[in-house]
């Protein structure tokens, strides 16, 4: 008998989940010692990453996960064919191989005539170092419109102005920043750009984004970042969700080597070090920011943070990955206030920065339920991305741990925070008047998507959780009755994937309601059903403008013929 299997005899039971992921591995009874357990710790060294998984992803885990997304990529850049462009890792040096980059085919060829002048010279061989004056101005006047929507968290009028205008008193955006701007522009442009002008766009943004440190700029964290979401934003439009987490990735990692998770009133707070699941924690970057030079400057830092993890938390958790900002450890917990809308920060510009709130502590607070009283559209949609990703990350967990006190409560506290959350929302159309109705769409969607999410994985044996999860997909679906489809032309990608996870819970609750009594329901299978073709109407509206949407609707239509 080993000497792990004979001192571990005696130890009294645990429950279940409570043992190290070692000791489960090797199935060795645990004693639960933390930080290191007797098991591990008599190892001699062979097991000596002793962790636990009833807080979450182990480091284990999360970098086994890293991994599995590394070798998907190797496997597809393997498999890939001509069109390829190059990725380089952004901040260490390192060379990617590239992958191929999938265009939206035009809907009718365009003669080249079209283009205007030099147009044509933006073939993949022969990247211009800078754009024709007038096509320059052409492709950002394409991009502001849909800016916003795209990810854009720096102030829309100062970077028309800054990247319109030459003679200004600003530095021009460094050249990351304009050329995922011009693919942007290119990708909104009528008539459509060829498939092969669309490439060259693509590549040198690919190309720009990852020297975006390199150059000479006191702005160029910031727009480097900013480049970084804007060309993330276009892959998930075009279905390349891979490569969008790479991006997102490298926004995260440089946000908290900028320490912008620490950051108001022109400081950042000395509480820790920023912490990561896959960047940050171990990373020797820092980045130092210049002092802002105004109340506008500074809403960009805060901004900039929140719109960063409100993309990573929507795209790790749609596919169940680790977040790559653990905002609930010590070392990573966020001070930056709430954001505000740009028409919030400008009224502040006559009384000075130091009226913007100082944050503390401030996803804690408000997963806890301590009113903020911060109802900007940006704070909105940051609130609904940690509560979806709460809700995925809180669901799995209870449902493989239902025995933890400490996981009922936050499961509990959890599930009334989001129905409180949605039942404070403005109406779709009573919002701010900054506020889109894309904005709107994914904020309201989200949160009802988050209730989804920590109740499905209780649907077969719960009957109160099988009606929420119902009534949750019900109300996406009701959410568009009152929406004039027509009036919007970019569709953000992560409502692919939300109404497909709608559509997904509504077939599977016609399946499930063929052994569950009925008679406490007002949603009959026969609804269920009915509000799946409705949802799949919706989708198919979007499928020529987001390959994405294409996808996720072939799926959903799939999964319909074999009910």
């Amino acid at each position: 008998m080993s000497l792990d299997q004979s001192s571990s005899d005696a130890l009294p039971p645990l429950h279940k989940g409570k043992a190290c992921s070692n000791c489960r591995r090797r199935k060795v009874r645990c004693d639960a010692v933390k930080p290191v357990c007797g098991p591990c710790l008599r190892s001699t060294g062979a097991f000596s990453d002793c962790e636990y998984t009833e807080s979450g992803f182990t480091q284990t885990q999360q970098l086994q996960d890293q991994i599995a997304v590394l070798e998907a990529r190797i496997e597809e850049l393997q498999t890939s064919g001509q069109g390829s462009v190059t990725l380089r890792n952004p901040y260490r040096g390192q060379e990617l191989e590239g992958s191929s980059i999938r265009q939206p085919q035009p809907e009718t060829p365009s003669q080249n005539a079209s283009f205007g002048p030099g147009i044509m010279h933006l073939v993949a061989d022969r990247l211009l170092e800078e754009l024709p004056s007038n096509l320059h101005q052409s492709l950002i006047n394409n991009f502001l419109p849909h800016a916003e929507e795209m990810g854009l968290f720096l102030d829309a009028d100062r970077f028309a102005q800054v990247a319109l205008d030459d003679q200004g008193p600003y530095e021009k955006p460094i050249p990351a920043l304009l050329n995922a701007v011009y693919v942007i522009g290119a990708h909104f442009s009528t008539p459509a750009y060829p498939a092969d002008t669309l490439a060259a766009f693509v590549k040198r943004a690919l190309q720009t984004v990852s020297t975006g440190l390199q150059v000479n700029h006191t702005q160029k964290v910031i727009q480097t970042i900013q480049a970084e979401i804007l060309v993330a934003q276009l892959l998930f439009v075009n279905g390349r969700l891979l490569e969008g987490r790479y991006h997102i990735t490298a926004a995260a990692s440089l946000v908290l080597s900028a320490k912008l998770n620490k950051y108001a009133g022109g400081r950042v707070t000395n509480v820790g070090v920023a912490g990561s699941a896959g960047v940050g924690a171990g990373s020797t970057l820092e980045q130092t920011l210049p002092v802002p030079k105004d109340i506008l400057e500074e809403a960009e830092r805060i901004r900039a943070f929140w719109t960063v993890l409100w993309m990573n938390n929507i795209w790790t958790a749609i596919d169940g990955l680790p977040s790559n900002i653990t905002y609930t450890t010590t070392e990573a917990r966020v001070d930056t206030p709430w954001p505000l809308d740009f028409a919030d920060y400008k009224q502040l510009q006559n009384v000075g920065r130091e009226q913007i709130t100082m944050g503390h502590n401030t996803i804690q607070n408000f997963l806890m339920n301590v009113p903020d009283n911060v109802r900007s559209t940006a704070a909105l949609r940051s609130k609904a991305g940690i509560l979806f990703e709460q809700a995925t990350l809180i669901g799995a967990q209870y449902k493989a741990d239902p025995s933890s006190a400490n996981l009922e409560r936050y499961f509990l506290s959890l599930g009334s925070l989001i129905q409180r959350f949605i039942e404070n929302l403005p109406a779709i159309n009573q919002a701010s008047p900054g506020a889109s109705i894309v904005d709107q769409l994914c904020i309201h969607t989200l949160a009802r998507v988050a209730l989804i999410r920590l109740y499905l994985p209780f649907v077969d044996q719960d009957i109160t959780s099988f009606s929420r999860v119902m009534n949750a997909a019900r109300s996406v679906v009701e959410l568009l009755r009152g929406v004039d489809l027509s009036r919007i032309q970019f569709i953000d990608p992560i409502l692919a994937m939300l109404w497909a996870t709608t559509c997904q819970a509504l077939m599977n609750g016609t399946k499930e309601s063929r052994v569950v009594d009925m008679s406490w329901s007002l949603i009959t299978p026969a609804g269920m059903h009915s509000l799946c073709r409705e949802m799949m109407s919706t989708m198919e509206h979007f499928v020529s403008r987001c390959p994405l949407m294409k996808s996720q609707y072939r799926d959903v239509q799939a999964a319909m013929r074999t009910m």
